[in-house]
This record gives structure tokens, sequence and C-alpha cells, in this order.
């Protein structure tokens, strides 16, 4: 692991408004950093350009943002931080594997998430809402047949299939209608011993 990793910033319960933008402008350098490392590594299918935020200078802007809104901000960085800690001990001795380049790339995608989230008014949030988890279910649905076909190996993979398809009829068979019982009338299951 190289020992020049940067980490993401940490805001503190006592951060105000100001050092929460100072907070969002450092995610976004690290979220640029983290991008040059990953784009020769991570197809450009998962890739994003990152927009500029509002300067420090459009203050009321950025004061009409609702306190709950830069509460949920603040949130949102403290757990990207925590992720990537608890990544970089996991991983610390195979930092440049297929598994934990998936898992860095997923956690500078949640990044990446909340910096267009950041400054969006929330009457806006509101009516793109929709579009946005659609699109996050969607590129969610890329990104995990991606790291099946990457990083499970065929014989696991058609095994793993196989084992789905088992529990699914277990689980159809184990849920299904009895037609000997009458609706509501339980009837306990035969004493095997």
């Amino acid at each position: 692991m190289s020992d020049g990793i940067m980490s993401p910033p940490y805001p503190s319960e006592t951060t105000n408004s100001r050092m929460l933008y100072r907070h969002i402008s450092a995610l976004r350098a690290w979220v640029v950093e983290q991008q040059e490392v990953l784009r020769p590594l991570v197809p450009a299918k998962f890739t994003e350009s990152l927009v500029e935020p509002p300067t420090m200078e459009s203050v009321t802007f950025w004061d009409n943002v609702s306190i709950i809104d830069k509460h949920t901000v603040l949130m949102w960085i403290r757990k990207i931080r925590e992720t990537w800690d608890i990544l970089l001990r996991q991983h610390e001795d195979a930092w440049d594997t297929k598994f934990a380049l998936f898992q860095r790339y997923s956690v500078v995608h949640s990044a990446m998430m909340v910096l267009t989230q950041a400054f969006v008014d929330p009457e806006t949030r509101e009516f793109n809402q929709e579009k946005a988890l659609a699109k996050i279910r969607q590129r969610q649905a890329l990104m995990d047949k991606h790291l099946r076909d990457v990083l499970i190996p065929d014989e696991i993979r058609d095994d793993v299939e196989r084992e789905q398809a088992n529990n699914l009829d277990i689980a159809t068979e184990w849920f299904s209608d009895d037609d000997n019982q009458e609706p509501g009338e339980y009837q306990p299951p035969e004493d095997v011993t």
C-alpha cells in the first residue's frame, strides 16, 4: 500500500457554515485526486465529471441552504471518511487488488453523489429525486454486474447461481400454500424422532 494515501475530510461537531463549505471544497479536491488515481483502473463507463461548486463569494446562496440540508451534507462527509478509514484498515496489505479497487471506487462515487447534492436547493432536489434515484439504481446494477463478471470466476459464479436457484426452489416450496390445510389452521410439522 502506498504511504501517500490522502483521506477525505472529517468535519467535527463544531463545524459552522463556512467551515462546512471548506470541507466540501476539500472533499471535491479529494475526489478529483482519487479520480486521477482510479481512472486507468476503472472502466470509462464508471467515471463522471464533477461540477464546480459555487464560490464562497455567493454567500447568499450558501446561506439559503437549510440547516437540515447542511447537517445532512456534514453527516454524509463524515460517513464517507469513516467508510474510507475502514477500507484502509481492511485492505492495507492488498490496496491494489480488484476487490479493494472497486470498494475504493464505491466510496469515491458516494462522495461524488454528496458533491452533486450539496448545493442543490430542496425544491430542485425534490423535483429531480425520482430521476436521480433511477440513475443511481441503473449505475449500481451496472457496477454489480461488472463486479460479478470481474471478481467472481466462472466456475464459482455457476455454483453461486445454482445455489441461488436451489434456495429459490426451497423457499418457493416452503412458503407455498398447502392444499390440505384450511385457511388460518395451523398444522405443526410431523415429529421426525
